[in-house]
This record gives structure tokens, C-alpha cells and sequence, in this order.
């Protein structure tokens, strides 16, 4: 089993709006996740996951935004073996717990009551 960090991690583009309009799927949430990995052809043990999220509370707020995180492995890869990898540890599984707390925060310090924002499973495909 390969070893990785977590490198760097920052955020990017982010919005928040307070609106009144309703989810469109009628629940408290409607959050939207998006994944995408680039592996570093120069070093061969680096990628940067990209996750772009867009979280809306009915009636309270629009939150989106990127998370970027770097991941460095032990030893070198190929590129469909760091994609494998990206998929053994579950990425998203890893990092969304990061960009609930980076939400929860700048929610809090925005002046929005407390928010218990979703729990997300990702599946491994």
C-alpha cells in the first residue's frame, strides 16, 4: 500500500450570497460536488485534486466555490497508477470533511446561525 500527505491545500473563487429563493430539489440542502485530478508529469508522485462545490441552504444562502489539494506520494507513478491510487484512498472521502469545516467557518463568521451542513458518502468507482 503506497503512503501519501496532504502537501498544500487553499481555496479559490469563492462566492457567497444570501437568497430567498428555494432548492430546487425542496430540501433543507442542495449541494453539488465536482472532482478532477491532474497529475505532475515533472515530479511523478504529485497530483492536484480539484474539488468545486456549490452548497445552497433554501431560503438562507448560495455557497460555491474550489478546494485544491495537493498529494504526494511516496514513490513515483504513471499517471493511470496515480489515478488508481486517487481512487484507493477515496479522495473526495478525504477531502470534503476539510471543505465542510472551511464552509461551517466562513458560514459562522458571515453572521449565518449555526448550519449542519450535509454529510456526503463518495463511492469509489
Amino acid at each position: 500500500m503506497m503512503q501519501y500527505t496532504i502537501e498544500n491545500v487553499w481555496v479559490d473563487e469563492v462566492r457567497l450570497n444570501r437568497t430567498e429563493e428555494k432548492t430546487t430539489n425542496n430540501n433543507q440542502y442542495e449541494l453539488i460536488v465536482g472532482c478532477a485530478m491532474d497529475y505532475n508529469t515533472a515530479d511523478k508522485q504529485s497530483v492536484r485534486f480539484v474539488m468545486d462545490f456549490s452548497l445552497h441552504s433554501s431560503s438562507k444562502f448560495k455557497l460555491s466555490g474550489i478546494y485544491y489539494t495537493i498529494i504526494k506520494f511516496t514513490e513515483q507513478l504513471s499517471g493511470d497508477e496515480a489515478e488508481a491510487e486517487m481512487v484507493r484512498i477515496n479522495a473526495p472521502s478525504l477531502i470534503y470533511p476539510y471543505i465542510r469545516a472551511f464552509a461551517s467557518n466562513l458560514l459562522s463568521s458571515s453572521g449565518y446561525p449555526s448550519e449542519h451542513l450535509p454529510l456526503v458518502f463518495f463511492e469509489k468507482e
